[in-house]
């Protein structure tokens, strides 16, 4: 399939590293959504993890082995949650084309613009057109 190739029918992937309350968080605004869902682990290894996600130029080369693939077809929504996951949100922006609406749940410690929708808790202090402060 193409890069930017989308599924064919509306969907969510849930991103994050896996870790229990980053997870939940995602899961319950992808369950409000309403969307059929598909939860997607990423765990990446060292030397990756010792850096910001916003160096790292080839996301996918920083997967461990036990980290699910990030590959077309493209959902529509993507939620992410965590720093680590924050790379792999911006490669699915990316290769889309923009088609895949990227909403971020926690402070993804890089420029705001890149996503659809940030949502931090408000002891963040997070401010801009995109951003929507939760209660933490």
């Amino acid at each position: 399939m193409a890069p930017n190739t989308k599924s064919t029918g509306p969907n969510c992937w849930v991103v994050t590293p896996g870790h229990a309350g980053m997870e939940n968080q995602a899961l319950a605004l992808a369950e409000a959504v309403g969307l059929p869902l598909t939860v997607k682990r990423v765990r990446p290894r060292a030397p990756w993890t010792w850096l910001p996600p916003g160096w790292w130029p080839w996301p996918r080369a920083a997967l461990g082995g036990d980290s699910d693939p990030i590959e077309a077809p493209w959902p529509d929504l993507l939620i992410s949650c965590g720093r680590r996951a924050v790379p792999y949100a911006l490669l699915v922006k990316r290769e889309s084309a923009g088609a895949t609406t990227i909403v971020h749940i926690q402070n993804p410690q890089t420029r705001l613009s890149a996503f659809d929708l940030v949502a931090p808790p408000r002891h963040d202090h997070l401010a801009g057109a995109n951003v929507v402060e939760t209660e933490a």
